[in-house]
């Protein structure tokens, strides 16, 4: 009898310990009732503290852009020199940089918003004037920090924080979890994160030719991407660098503005969508299924009707290249 108790104090700490590390799963979900986020694949990998790492600042000419293609979007309004946001700052950051979500950030880097130089009064101001059914919502007073899930046009979820205690880091990963689907998409606006990302994940890739309504990612691959397990890089193009776009050009044999194609361990087999419309629309088809899929349990379905890269290649490749 005492050598139990004994072993159960030695196991003690060893309890504590594990849920001090405790860690949240983000990994991909389908429910329809749930809003669809995309992952920011720039910050893949990253182990920085500090927030600005991992925001996408924004403005309001973007938001509304993206929300009238009809994109999804995590929206996050903070300010420097605010103590209430410091004290989600922690809790935000970990949560960015653990599930890898795409936020954009709206932020002033003085106290300017009651000014027109406010990046905050700007893009809420547009928000509401191009989208009337989010206005009651959003309100007057914009207060930092402020969180929005705008799911659409009409929809749109205010997030709650502690303004009078500093928020835990798991605590508050816990309830953004149940708020979102983490989709398998990962975006990339630099070309390393993306070849660094190709070279351990074989994935269906797409050049974005704009962030507008006839933007080729939300036209024809979104909708299919976000009910799928399998990953999905969309590299947006009109956000690269001229050492990007050159690096690039030299990884996947082409320096074409409309590439996509499929990575399969570490080899790249393309094709351009402007030149072939008909080649694109099958290898949509061939990585995430024939059917456009509606619901989560459509969506297993279509996560394993899948061929491999080399079985694609008739319909989408023009080129070939291996990464190094």
């Amino acid at each position: 009898m005492p050598m139990k108790r004994k072993s159960a104090l030695l196991l003690l700490p060893l309890l504590l310990l594990s849920s001090c590390g405790e860690k949240v799963d983000f990994s991909y979900t389908d429910d329809p009732e749930l809003i669809y986020l995309t992952r920011n694949g720039d910050n893949k990998g990253s182990t920085s503290n500090k927030l600005n790492d991992f925001v996408r600042l924004s403005n309001a000419s973007e938001l509304v852009s993206r929300i009238s293609s009809g994109e999804s979007v995590f929206v996050y309004a903070y300010q420097f020199g605010c103590a209430s946001c410091a004290k989600v700052e922690e809790a935000m950051t970990a949560y960015l940089r653990d599930s890898l979500v795409t936020c954009y950030g709206l932020y002033d880097d003085k106290d300017t918003r009651s000014t027109e130089n406010s990046v905050i009064k700007k893009a809420f101001d547009a928000l509401k004037k191009s989208f009337p059914a989010l206005a009651e919502t959003i309100g007057d007073a914009y207060r930092t920090p402020t969180g929005y899930l705008i799911k659409n046009k009409e929809t749109i979820y205010s997030l709650t924080f502690s303004y009078d205690k500093k928020e835990d880091p798991i605590e508050f990963e816990k309830k953004m979890k149940g708020l979102i689907n983490y989709t398998s998409i990962y975006e990339f606006k630099t070309a390393p994160a993306f070849l660094e990302f190709a070279e351990k994940n074989d994935c269906f890739y797409v050049y974005d030719d704009k962030i507008a309504t006839s933007g080729i990612f939300m036209e024809k691959v979104y909708s299919r991407a976000i009910h799928s397990s399998k990953p999905t890089a969309r590299i947006q193009y009109s956000y690269l660098s001229s050492e990007d776009k050159a690096l690039l050009a030299a990884r996947l044999g082409s320096g074409s503005a409309d590439n996509f194609g499929f990575i399969s361990k570490g080899k790249y087999q393309n094709g351009h969508y402007k030149d072939n419309e008909s080649a694109f629309l099958s290898a949509l088809d061939i990585y995430y299924g024939k059917q456009e899929v509606e619901t989560s349990e459509d969506s297993g379905q279509a996560s394993s009707a899948s061929t491999s890269a080399s079985a694609s290649s008739s319909e989408a490749s023009s080129n070939e290249t291996t990464s190094a």
